[in-house]
């Protein structure tokens, strides 16, 4: 089969079968004219319920330990600040950026807490096993996290109760609402300053902005990440595919088309870079442990017994590593680039066609 060769943004080359695109219309063709009828109210509507919740959950979390609703709240918190991005495009005046400050604190309080819960369930799932090795060293380690997971909590909550004022609500909601939020998205829209030369705001142009910015980041991060073999740059990939992730959200609320599918692969890849994740905080977290000037006297696992358990950590990390570089060459992925491509060229689907067809019959020759 003849293959077409479309350019990730940093990439020489990303590969992908062309005998489907040539049988029928790109997928994302449709999507492109959906989201240029997207408005900035259904925009501001979502904004006022990702703002709603995230108070809710904000007071859920004060009131009692719940590791679901600590979860949700993070995940909240960054999909709102997506939103602020997207209304406010830098340069932000200094009360947006203040709210993004507040927003991120309140998320990153719970990191510790977090990852404490997420190792907690997988230890469990182990301990679960009926072939499981190593069952002390992980009942250990178990009772390692519990410990630490109530002592990040007692401080998370302490320092949440200080950020969760009244004007951080009342902040919010007025970013939302605002005329003010207008204007950004009008001069945004047509490249002026604020309060200079307003036209009407189209939300496709700032859309379109937005996820040129977006895109360029993770794409370099994932052409990047198939050279370096740093941990780091794993990370990358899975904190920009978040944000572009959640950006993409916004256009799905709205029921444009494709959209949900092509979330569902990019949410594919991000769930195996979370798995990746966790182990990699796993390995951190047993280092951890085992620097204790003194383990408790209940635990009965020798230091090099729980050795045993990085070792096997590092090969499941290595396993997920893996699916994830398997994942960037699949088909669903090749067409994830090709949508995302359309949306930003703005291109007739005849005009892309035609494109693909000569870009073929050059590499045919």
């Amino acid at each position: 089969m003849s293959r077409l060769h479309l350019p990730l943004s940093g990439d020489k080359a990303a590969s992908v079968p062309t005998t489907s695109l040539l049988r029928r219309e790109p997928p994302l063709s449709a999507a492109a004219s959906f989201v240029q009828a997207v408005g900035w109210d259904a925009v501001q509507r979502l904004a006022r319920r990702h703002v709603k919740r995230f108070t809710v959950l904000q007071s859920r979390v004060l009131k009692g330990n719940n590791p679901e609703a600590i979860h949700d709240f993070r995940v909240t918190s960054r999909r709102l600040q997506q939103l602020l991005d997207l209304m406010y495009p830098k340069p932000r005046p200094k009360r947006i950026r203040k709210l993004r400050r507040m927003i991120q604190r309140s998320r990153r309080l719970f990191s510790r807490t977090r990852n404490c819960d997420v190792l907690i369930l997988r230890v469990d799932s182990y301990l679960a096993g009926k072939k499981t090795t190593h069952r002390e060293s992980w009942a250990q380690f178990k009772r390692y996290l519990e410990q630490q997971r109530s002592k990040s909590f007692e401080k998370a909550v302490a320092k949440l109760d200080e950020l969760n004022r009244p004007d951080l609500r009342a902040g919010l909601r007025n970013a939302i609402s605002s005329p003010q939020a207008r204007v950004f998205q009008q001069s945004s829209a047509n490249g002026s300053r604020p309060g200079k030369n307003l036209q009407d705001g189209s939300f496709h142009s700032r859309f379109n902005a937005e996820l040129e910015s977006l895109w360029k980041v993770f794409s370099g991060y994932v052409v990047k990440s198939k050279t370096e073999s740093k941990p780091g740059a794993l990370h990358r990939v899975r904190i920009a595919g978040k944000r572009l992730r959640y950006l993409l959200e916004v256009i799905a609320d709205s029921g444009v088309p494709q959209t949900p599918r092509m979330l569902a692969t990019l949410r594919g890849v991000h769930q195996t870079l979370g798995d990746w994740q966790d182990l990699e905080v796993m390995e951190a977290m047993i280092s951890e442990m085992l620097q204790q000037p003194k383990l408790p006297a209940s635990n009965t696992s020798s230091p090099g017994e729980i050795k045993q358990l990085l070792r096997r950590t590092g090969r499941l990390k290595q396993e997920c590593a893996a699916n994830y570089y398997s994942a960037i060459e699949s088909p669903g992925w090749s067409e994830m680039q090709i949508w995302i491509s359309s949306l930003l060229t703005k291109q007739p689907p005849a005009q892309v066609k035609h494109q693909i067809r000569t870009r073929v019959l050059k590499r045919a020759n």
